[in-house]
């Protein structure tokens, strides 16, 4: 097509649009109505999920998890069922889209390290939103399962000498412990070192630290605290007056 030929056809849609001003407006508002609409009315995101959690556990660790349901933006727990007939009803009624259902042995498997499974149940009629609301409930538990695992790798047990009962536990990297002194340390978070009475567990003291600590030791007598940064730096401390409190 020649120019002369292209330059006649726009001329003439040029003053075909012109002058018609129905043609002009749909011309300009159609494509920004669409912008509009995109922009603020339509959402692809799915939140505010109907949500069922049946608790067989109704432990400290299977309430935790419960509690991480209820602050997701993207869950509204509607029901606590106490059986699977009320999920499977309430899935039939539309009700709800997804079901979550924490076994027995739960907060067991957690405290011991294991792996803890969590049952989800969920319609499928529409497998796009399920797929993303699966999605979504399987990222909370995953991430939740995983920040268990830290604590857990962290965690430090009290145990009696005398009785060997569990006294209690603390959190952190590096430990040290003086009988003589009857003295706990521990980086419960990095360049924190907390110190606690070995038979209560009461903290006593808190020391800082501008490196993160990669040692602890006390001296024979219990009256000293060694500390090794990972500046390969060397803190001596005199905890006897912490010992007396």
């Amino acid at each position: 097509m020649s120019y002369r030929r292209t330059r006649a056809v726009f001329i003439k849609e040029l003053h075909h649009i012109t002058r018609d001003a129905r043609s002009l407006g749909l011309a300009l508002a159609v494509p920004l109505l669409m912008l509009v609409l995109f922009g603020f009315a339509l959402s692809l995101d799915v939140d505010r999920i109907p949500t069922y959690i049946y608790d067989q556990d109704r432990t400290v660790a299977s309430r935790e998890l419960v509690r991480q349901f209820q602050g997701s933006r993207f869950f509204e727990i509607t029901g606590y069922p106490s059986g699977y007939r009320e999920i499977e009803r309430a899935i039939d009624r539309n009700q709800i889209l997804i079901g979550i259902v924490i076994p027995l042995d739960y907060g067991k498997r957690v405290e011991s390290g294991h792996a803890a499974p969590v049952q989800i149940l969920i319609d499928g009629s529409d497998s796009n939103t399920a797929s993303i609301a699966l999605s979504y409930a399987e990222s909370l538990v995953r991430n939740y399962s995983l920040s268990i695992v830290k604590d857990t790798q962290n965690r430090v047990l009290v145990y009696s000498l005398k009785t060997g009962e569990q006294k209690g536990r603390v959190f952190g990297a590096y430990a040290a412990v003086s009988q003589s002194a009857k003295l706990l340390c521990v980086e419960n978070e990095t360049g924190k070192l907390a110190v606690y009475d070995f038979e209560t567990i009461e903290k006593r003291d808190e020391f800082t630290f501008s490196r993160p600590i990669s040692m602890l030791r006390f001296s024979q007598d219990g009256r000293r605290l060694f500390v090794l940064t990972v500046a390969q730096t060397v803190y001596i401390l005199d905890v006897s007056s912490i010992a007396k409190k």
